[in-house]
């Protein structure tokens, strides 16, 4: 059997070393180098708007006159009434479908936006994503961005995705009103 005990010394001093030197690189590369390329908020709204220009999104940043606008619109083209619930009453919100918590660049998106009562507004989460929407609404609101210049080029952030929604959402409705009456012809049986 050999005996180690006489190099135990050049092991530990060379697992030393290299702790050590492991550390002092975690150490260069955590606080050293990450503290330098600190990200502001110029930073992630300049490629947020990069990302937008390639994709051909639009991004808005607003102001509460550019609100009262959209609120107003939204009102316009959804109705007054819950989208949710139906419910209608004095102080009807206007809900961000995907929170401003998780999408601050949607904030002034009219695509972003549906009529809920209070109720149901603070039911929903900060992060939770709910569309209530009703395709006829959709369409309405399709509608209303190819005739309002104002609307397409400042408050629309992906009409393309907005089109495909409401065909999904038309398609769901027809293929459970065909399911539905499919199974009531058979109870007529």
């Amino acid at each position: 059997m050999t005996d180690f005990t006489g190099q135990l010394p050049t092991y530990l001093s060379t697992t030393l070393i290299y702790l050590i030197g492991l550390g002092a690189t975690m150490f260069f590369f955590f606080f050293i180098l990450l503290s330098t390329k600190k990200v502001t908020f110029r930073d992630l709204e300049g490629q947020m708007f990069n990302y937008a220009k390639r994709k051909n999104l639009q991004i808005s940043f607003g102001t509460s006159e550019n609100w009262r606008y959209l609120r107003e619109m939204t009102f316009k083209i959804q109705g007054k009434k819950c989208l949710k619930c139906g419910q209608e009453t004095p102080s009807m919100h206007v809900d961000h479908i995907r929170p401003k918590s998780t999408h601050p660049h949607l904030e002034y998106m009219i695509d972003n936006l549906q009529v809920l009562c209070p109720e149901c507004n603070k039911k929903k989460s900060f992060t939770q994503i709910e569309d209530h929407r009703k395709p006829e609404q959709l369409l309405a609101l399709l509608r209303e961005i190819n005739s309002n210049k104002l609307i397409q080029k400042k408050y629309v952030y992906d009409q393309d995705e907005l089109v495909y929604l409401a065909k999904n959402k038309f398609k769901k409705e027809f293929n459970d009103e065909v399911g539905f009456m499919q199974h009531v012809s058979l109870f007529r049986l």
